[in-house]
Order: C-alpha cells, then structure tokens, then sequence
C-alpha cells in the first residue's frame, strides 16, 4: 500500500513537471502556450524522461518505455478583424508579452475541442466584452520562426463600445494609420491593409 502511495506520488510529480512546459496556469483560466519540444522533459503518460529519436524523418521527443511521441505540432490562433461604425476597427493595447504594451487586433489560441469559429467569438468577447457575428475567414499565417497557424477572421461591424478585459490592457476604435502605438504584429497589419484593398482569402 505504501509502496503505491509513493509510486503514485512520483508519478503525479514527474507529470506535472513535464507537462509544466506545455501549459501555464492562472487563477482565471488555463491557457496554452508555445509548445517548446527541446523543454519537454519528462512523458506525460508514464513519467520516463524522454529522448529524442528520428521518427519520419524529424527528430522528436519520445519515450522509450510506453512509445509516447510529443509531436510538438502548431497550434491554432483566432485572430479577429472587427470593423467599427465609427470608422475604423476594434484594436487591444496587449497587457502580457509577447510585445505587450502594443496594439493587435483581438484574438488568442483555441481552446481544447474548440473551433475556430467559436474561439474567435469567445476571444473577442473576453478581450473586448463585444458580442461579434463573423462574416468570414480572410487568411491564415505561419509565421516564420512561431509553431502556431494563424486565423483572420473578419466580424461584421459593431456599433457597441469595445471595453478592455482579459489580456487586454486597453481597448481604441481607430484607422490602422491613427493608433496611439505601434502594431504588435505585421501579421495583423497585413490582415487589415488586405481587408481594406480587396485581396481574396489567402494562405500563406
């Protein structure tokens, strides 16, 4: 019986240990971060340390004892073009890093068995408190260097005032050219300047 408690309590601290650098946790909610496969140390589904192997053709992080994989694949991004009808779109002032203290549309990772759709809706609304209707896909990203896949979704036009929540530090309606600050990311530049000339949906 002993042997079991102390078994168990290994294994419980050997998972949180490797698990720890996939996720971060806050009082309010759990969210994902970059998935980093060079700190995944320990095997989520047995605790053995795992090593890093060629598995088709890339080296991966695996566990010689049970054959867990840490595929370390991208993860998905709802990002939300939000045009006001004062003119111009809804931006945040980001409150956390990366490049916090500068302005981004709303958006963030989706969660678990979530969908796109529905994580840009949620986002919006932690973000900004505005309930958005969605009126397209306008592209998807990989940015160089970033394990993530980026969706731009357009929102039909809001006439409520966006109010700042969540990561957001503060909330502005205004012209890509008349914001207080420098955009965060040229992704999200490149969404509205597309939006704003026409381009179809693209992917890149």
């Amino acid at each position: 019986m002993l042997s079991s408690i102390v078994l168990g309590g290994a294994l419980a601290l050997a998972l949180a240990v490797g698990y720890a650098f996939g996720k971060k946790t806050s009082a309010k909610k759990t969210e994902a971060v970059k998935p980093y496969a060079g700190r995944y140390v320990f095997c989520p589904g047995c605790a053995n340390q795992l090593v890093e192997k060629d598995v088709e053709g890339k080296l991966r992080k695996t566990c010689e004892s049970c054959g867990f994989v840490h595929w370390n694949n991208p993860l998905p991004v709802a990002v939300i073009l939000i045009p006001h009808r004062d003119g111009g779109f809804v931006f945040v002032k980001r409150k956390k890093n990366p490049r916090a203290g500068y302005f981004a549309l709303p958006g963030g990772f989706v969660d678990p068995f979530e969908s796109a759709l529905a994580g840009a809706i949620r986002e919006a609304k932690e973000e900004t408190g505005l309930d958005i209707e969605i009126d397209r896909l306008l592209f998807t990203s990989s940015p160089p260097g970033v394990n993530e896949v980026l969706l731009f979704f357009l929102a039909k036009t809001v006439y409520e005032q966006p109010v700042a929540g969540d990561d957001a530090e503060l909330c502005v309606v205004s012209s890509l050219n008349s914001l207080p600050g420098e955009v965060a990311f040229q992704t999200h530049r490149q969404a509205i300047i597309d939006y704003m000339h026409g381009i179809p949906p693209r992917v890149n």
